[in-house]
């Protein structure tokens, strides 16, 4: 059976070796296996990446981030990736969660049909991040009367169901009341939400009993 080690990173003669070379008296070379069987390590497998120096001591993968907007009855989403140590070089895409392709230009998505748009992105060195899921925001508003102080309450969030944060511009602007809240100026706007999370704000309006929510 072929059989191949694998060391994985190699840093200017350090004990830390690079993905697919070995070290050996000669020096760092490539990784070999045997591809025929026959006992002879005679194939070479090139690195991914062969860095040294800082750029080798790398080891933080990109973080996704994810941007949405109305479009019609559709959504535009925005996919980004940033690193800490190197450029983040690549990011792809899935609407099926099998099939991955290299994303390009943002997404126009009808929710209904493709509920779900999966990434993962790599960088420079070759770190590549887990894979996240993005799922259109779930908005929701509610106003109720305090009974004891007789406010009017509007409670207005965000929930973020999937594995990567958003950032979006949901703004909350309860101007159909016709007046200020009492504690916080309107417009408000919720700028990023965190994977899994739900992003809230609550105002509160001065008491108006003759007033329908």
């Amino acid at each position: 059976m072929p059989f191949a080690y694998l060391v994985t990173r190699y840093d200017a003669g350090r004990s830390t070796a690079a993905a697919g070379e070995q070290d050996t008296p000669e020096g760092v070379e490539d990784l070999r296996y045997d591809k025929d069987g026959d006992g002879t390590f005679e194939t070479s497998v090139a690195p991914t990446v062969s860095v040294s120096g800082a750029a080798a001591r790398d080891l933080e993968p990109p973080v996704i981030t994810f941007r949405e907007r109305a479009q019609g009855s559709k959504r535009l989403v925005t996919i980004a990736a940033a690193d800490s140590g190197s450029v983040a070089k690549s990011v792809r895409y899935s609407l099926d969660g099998r099939y991955f392709q290299p994303y390009i230009r943002p997404l126009v998505v009808d929710p209904m049909q493709n509920p779900v748009i999966y990434a993962f992105a790599d960088d420079g060195v070759a770190n590549r991040s887990v894979r996240v899921t993005y799922k259109p925001l779930v908005l929701s508003a509610s106003a109720t009367r305090d009974a004891r102080t007789g406010e009017i309450i509007v409670t207005g969030g965000v929930r973020n169901e999937g594995t990567a944060a958003v950032i979006t511009n949901f703004v909350l602007d309860t101007a159909t009341l016709n007046r200020k809240p009492t504690t916080t100026m309107l417009p408000v706007t919720i700028s990023t939400v965190a994977a899994a999370e739900t992003a809230t704000v609550l105002l509160r309006f001065p008491a108006d009993p003759g007033r329908p929510l």
